[in-house]
């Protein structure tokens, strides 16, 4: 149980940081596939042109 209450502390010593951290890996993950969308129906929209 000591040791248990230990790891605890430890992983709960920044909960706002480990937020802000995943909340910006969540933001540029969605970014990324916004991009990787646009640019993909670009493509689309040069091979209907062709």
């Amino acid at each position: 149980m000591p040791k248990m209450n230990v790891k605890g502390k430890k992983v709960y010593v920044k909960p706002l940081y480990w937020a802000i951290f995943w909340s910006t890996k969540v933001i540029i993950v969605l970014l990324m596939i916004i991009f990787i969308l646009h640019e993909f129906t670009d493509v689309l929209d040069g091979i209907w042109i062709f």
